[in-house]
């Protein structure tokens, strides 16, 4: 029989208190299941996390994507597939986690502070950026992840409904 692991719950929310997305997550190793968003917009979130891989899936099949990462210290891995898919490097250093989300031209910085079970700080820039807050009993680096991801299933939203209600004008 292998031992019982306690779920481990975690929150945090992804921009403002309007214009963001919650995040809400159980993470029972080696599996992290919830929800980025809320019940009508947002992603589901499947993952599982072995030996430092991690593998899973947002939302559905046919409005998701892909997570391919390897956790660590220096972590690197990608969101979604290989021609549409985004890069993920970062790197823990002592209480600081510092790297890049995207592309070197199209891509945004990360830049977070760690404090015991929380991880706080910014991805992108003043304009372009969103304000991080999350904690939880998992790793620095699983919880930046999620992080990560909330602020790309955002993004996504925030492009599709703006591209959306756009075309809905003429």
């Amino acid at each position: 029989m292998g031992a019982y692991t306690v779920p481990m719950d975690i929150q945090g929310r992804i921009g403002g208190s309007s214009l963001g997305y919650d995040i809400q997550a159980t993470y029972t190793p080696p599996l992290v299941r919830g929800r980025i968003g809320g019940t009508q917009i947002g992603k589901n979130i499947l993952l599982n996390i072995e030996k430092q891989l991690v593998r899973g899936r947002i939302g559905g099949t046919t409005d998701g994507f892909d997570v391919n990462v390897t956790l660590g210290h220096h972590t690197e891995g990608r969101l979604g597939g290989n021609f549409v898919g985004q890069d993920i490097v970062f790197d823990v250093q002592g209480r600081e986690l510092t790297g890049r989300f995207g592309g070197s031209s199209l891509g945004y910085d990360l830049h977070f502070r760690i404090e015991n079970t929380h991880l706080a700080g910014r991805i992108g820039g003043n304009f372009d950026g969103k304000d991080l807050e999350i904690q939880g009993h998992a790793p620095a680096e699983v919880l930046a992840l999620l992080g990560i991801i909330a602020f790309k299933v955002l993004q996504d939203d925030q492009q599709n409904s703006s591209a959306g209600s756009h075309s809905a004008s003429y």
